[in-house]
């Protein structure tokens, strides 16, 4: 009876967790909308040794990545998200796919719709989840 209770409360820990990491990759995605482009809120959810694979096909560390938001000049002025799953590999390390659309204007003006799919890969460290690391690419339209 007490190894039932144990599962039974293991699961709902990780239902509450899979909720927050969510949370966490909706509010990533939102952030895009902030007037520094979710500088903030990247740089507080991605750990020190972070590393990413971009949709252009480049791996960038922590530093590397949020410039990239830094210097840009695009617009976005709407994100919606799409449905995310949580993988867990263990007690603290989880990965979130999901995807997103956005839309708004590029440096130009031009407006512009896009949609990616992602795959993040989170890590709890002293009570904190962070984004360890990341892969993503943007879903292409036919022409």
């Amino acid at each position: 009876m007490l190894l039932l209770i144990i599962v039974a409360n293991a699961q709902q820990n990780k239902a509450e967790i899979a909720e927050k990491l969510k949370a966490i990759e909706a509010g990533w995605n939102s952030s895009a909308l902030d007037k520094d482009h979710g500088v903030a809120y990247k740089t507080k959810i991605i750990a020190e040794d972070y590393y990413q694979l971009g949709d252009n096909g480049k791996v960038e560390n922590k530093a590397a990545s949020i410039n990239k938001q830094v210097v840009s000049k695009e617009t976005i002025t709407s994100v919606v998200n799409g449905p995310m799953t949580v993988h867990f590999y263990g007690t603290n390390v989880a990965t979130v796919i999901g995807s997103h659309m956005e839309k708004g204007k590029d440096k130009d003006g031009k407006p512009f719709t896009r949609q990616y799919g992602w795959a993040d890969t989170f890590m709890e460290r002293n009570g904190n989840w962070q984004c360890i690391g990341s892969g993503s690419t943007e879903y292409k339209k036919d022409k």
